[in-house]
C-alpha cells in the first residue's frame, strides 16, 4: 500500500488571527480591542449619561469610541448606551433621557441626536405625550442656536410628516408622539423672538436656513394634514 503524505496546514500567526477577529468582530471602531471595548462599555454604562459628554471632551479617542467612525459608517457605544436607558418607567428616566437630547442639540450633535431620538419612536419605550414633548423643546432650542442639522433630524423623526406618524396612523394610534404644525410654528416663534432680543446671537446664514427647514416643515405637514 502506498504511503499517503499528510502536510499539516499552514497555521496562521497569531496576530494575524487576533487582527482578523477584531476586524470581524468591530469593524467599526478601528484599532479598538474587542476586550478594550467590553472594558469601557461596562465602565459607562452605571454612569449618569452626562458623564459621556464630558468624555467627549477629552480627546478624540474617546469622541470616536462613543460616536464611531463617521466616514465608516460606525455608530460606536451609544447605541448601546442609550438602549440601557429605557424604557422610560420613572419620572427620574425620562428627564435624564430628556437631558441627553438636549445636550446633544446644545453640542451640536446629530449623529448622537439620531441614536436618541430613536428608541422614541417605540411606544413601549416612552410616554407619547413625552416623546412628544422633548421633541418640541429640542425642536426649540435647536431653532434658537441655529443648529440646522439637528431641526432637520428632528423633524425627520418626529415631524407632522414623518415615516412615524404614518406608522402610528396605521396601527390606529393618534400619532400624539409627532409633532404637529402649531409646534414647528411655535419653534419658529420662538427663534424670532429670541433674534428680536438678542440680535446676532445667531449668523444670518444659519437663522435663514433654519427658517427655510420649519417652512418646508409646515409646508408638508399641512399638506399631509389636508
Amino acid at each position: 500500500m502506498a504511503a499517503v503524505l499528510c502536510i499539516p496546514a499552514p497555521e496562521m500567526p497569531e496576530k494575524m488571527v487576533d487582527a482578523r477577529a477584531q476586524e470581524a468582530l468591530s469593524p467599526t471602531f478601528g484599532q479598538t480591542s474587542l476586550h478594550e471595548l467590553t472594558f469601557a462599555y461596562l465602565c459607562l454604562q452605571p454612569m449618569q449619561p452626562r458623564t459621556w459628554w464630558r468624555l467627549r471632551g477629552l480627546s478624540a479617542e474617546w469622541r470616536r469610541l462613543l460616536d464611531g467612525h463617521s466616514e465608516e459608517g460606525g455608530s460606536g457605544l451609544i447605541p448601546m448606551l442609550v438602549n440601557t436607558m429605557g424604557p422610560l418607567s420613572t419620572a427620574n428616566r425620562e428627564v435624564d433621557f430628556a437631558g441627553c437630547v438636549y445636550a446633544a442639540v446644545h453640542h451640536g450633535s446629530t449623529s448622537t441626536l439620531r441614536q436618541f431620538l430613536r428608541p422614541l419612536a417605540s411606544p413601549s419605550w416612552a410616554r407619547r405625550s413625552f416623546v412628544r414633548g422633548v421633541a418640541r423643546e429640542a425642536l426649540i432650542q435647536a431653532s434658537i442656536s441655529g443648529e440646522v442639522a439637528c431641526c432637520a433630524a428632528l423633524l425627520e423623526a418626529h415631524g407632522p410628516a414623518s415615516p412615524l406618524i404614518a406608522a402610528e396612523l396605521s396601527s390606529g394610534s393618534s400619532a400624539s408622539g409627532c409633532l404637529a404644525v402649531a409646534d414647528i410654528e411655535m419653534a419658529q416663534r420662538e427663534a424670532e423672538e429670541w433674534e428680536a432680543a438678542s440680535p446676532g446671537s445667531c449668523s444670518p446664514d444659519l437663522r435663514c436656513a433654519v427658517i427655510k427647514v420649519l417652512n418646508s416643515a409646515i409646508e408638508s405637514g399641512s399638506k399631509a394634514q389636508a
